[in-house]
This record gives structure tokens, C-alpha cells and sequence, in this order.
């Protein structure tokens, strides 16, 4: 996958298995659980069924999901 080139240490992995059959599916879980070990690791599904594969913490959250940038990008209320 071209999210782990360069060995970040943090992966963003969009419904990565949307669209494949499932023996695709399994493969791509197979190389999920192999590389995500060492970094943190966000991922979205809409299969449920994948849920428990990832051995991390499920965030149901509402939708549609607006995020907007901070309009103080000095966190330091009194510079």
C-alpha cells in the first residue's frame, strides 16, 4: 500500500477494502495486521464484520462529519 512508503509513523487508511471480493479482503487484512505493528494506525470500514479484526477501539460517528480548521492557530491565548 502506498500509505506505508516511507515508514510513517502514523497510517490513514480510508475503507481500503471497499469494492474487493472476499478473498482480497482477507489478503489486505493479512498485510494491515503484518505492517501496522510499531505505529499508529486510523482506519475506516463500512463492513462491520472487520471491526473486530482491527483489535482497536470503534468510533461510531455521526454523519456527515464536518471538520473545520482551527480559526486560532495560536493555542496560546495570551502571546
Amino acid at each position: 500500500m502506498i500509505a506505508l512508503l516511507g515508514d510513517p509513523r502514523f497510517v490513514l487508511l480510508d475503507e481500503p477494502t471497499a469494492g474487493m471480493d472476499p478473498q482480497s479482503r482477507r489478503a489486505v487484512w493479512e498485510f494491515i495486521a503484518d505492517a501496522k505493528a510499531g505505529r499508529a494506525t486510523l482506519l475506516t470500514t463500512h463492513f462491520m464484520d472487520e471491526v473486530p479484526r482491527s483489535r482497536t477501539l470503534p468510533l461510531p460517528l455521526p454523519l456527515p462529519l464536518t471538520l473545520t480548521p482551527n480559526p486560532n492557530p495560536n493555542p496560546n491565548p495570551n502571546p
